[in-house]
């Protein structure tokens, strides 16, 4: 721009002296010569744009963007209250909105209370039976073997008799019933005993079992669903928007707070598919932004998108070809505290 305006000059000064001496001697000679340094001096100027234009950096625009975290809850509610609010830095596990317990609470105590009782019934079935209760089984036994072997001699000998025909038959028959019964009786109890001494099935434990990690499984559930009741930042973060007041309702999985990611901004850079060659991941060049025009600032090439974008129906010319560009991912090496998300930001290039 320097050589454009001192050529301007020389070429007005030259054009002056020229037009005072166009009325004297060999004044036109000298008008010749004014004019064929004019043109002379132009060339130069002109040259001397374009190799500064050539070494002029290329200068691709771009705009700072930032890895946001989108918190919420699983279980939602009624909001309780509002912990933190926007332009709030916080570390990870710091509550952020706080919800009303409702009725899980009384959910927690009704499945502590199912649990229990699972393991109970499955104490009961493994330990078998107690040692009472085997000495009542063989009491119980001991009581029906004699009346059964007394039973069994009345039938011998109510056979007999039948012989001789010294009972009836409908006699015989009563006997018989009731010694059916006694002996059924004395088979029971002695079954028993060795129900009571072999304990519970394995099938019945298993069962047992099931309902007990069922049971484990509800009231788990439901602490996590008190845990969701208060919504916390996942990592050291500073919050963007949250829009939540005590009363509101949440709806499950919904947006409660948007979280900005400290030292996570970066510069989306849209380059021209005809110098695509002049840059590689992992290069570092100087970034430039409009709200400090005097400041440099140093980004890292960290990715280069496979696909162009903006791309004209039909690529005929060289020109027509620089109108596809490809984005790329900058990373900001400094700056942090002072560059906001939405800035437009300059990328330049050495040729």
């Amino acid at each position: 721009m320097a050589v454009r305006i001192a050529s301007v000059i020389t070429v007005r000064e030259i054009f002056m002296t020229t037009e005072k001496n166009s009325d004297k001697p060999n004044g036109g000679a000298k008008k010749k010569l004014a004019i064929l340094a004019l043109l002379v001096l132009a060339a130069a100027a002109y040259g001397a744009y374009k190799v500064f234009d050539a070494k002029k950096p290329f200068e691709w625009s771009g705009t700072v963007e930032a890895r946001s975290v989108t918190v919420g809850s699983r279980v939602g509610g009624r909001v309780k209250e509002v912990v933190a609010h926007e332009g709030d830095t916080l570390h990870a596990g710091d509550p952020i909105v706080q919800l009303e317990v409702g009725d899980l609470e009384a959910q927690r105590v009704m499945a502590e209370a199912a649990l229990e009782q699972a393991k109970a019934a499955l104490a009961r079935l493994e330990k078998g039976a107690r040692p009472e209760e085997i000495a009542q089984a063989h009491a119980r036994e001991a009581t029906t073997a004699p009346p059964a072997w007394q039973a069994r001699a009345d039938l011998a000998r109510a056979a007999r008799l039948l012989e001789t025909k010294a009972i009836s038959q409908a006699e015989f028959d009563r006997r018989a019933f009731e010694a059916k019964e006694t002996a059924a009786r004395a088979l029971e109890a002695k079954s028993t005993v060795t129900l009571v001494r072999a304990g519970a099935r394995i099938e019945d434990i298993r069962a047992a079992r099931a309902v007990v990690a069922a049971s484990q499984g509800r009231l788990d559930q439901v602490n996590v669903m008190l845990s969701e009741l208060t919504i916390r930042a996942p990592q050291e973060a500073r919050v963007e928007s949250l829009n939540l007041r005590p009363g509101d309702i949440l709806a499950p999985n919904a947006a409660a707070a948007t979280l900005i990611e400290p030292g996570q901004l970066f510069v989306r850079i849209y380059i021209p598919e005809t110098q695509m060659a002049r840059i590689h991941v992992g290069d570092e060049f100087p970034l430039f932004f409009d709200t400090f025009p005097n400041r440099e600032f140093h980004g890292k090439i960290e990715s280069i998108n496979e696909t162009g974008e903006y791309t004209p129906r039909n690529l005929q010319t060289a020109d027509e070809r620089a109108y596809q560009v490809f984005g790329a991912r900058v990373g900001l090496l400094d700056g942090h505290a002072e560059v906001r998300a939405g800035m437009a930001a300059f990328m330049r290039v050495p040729r």
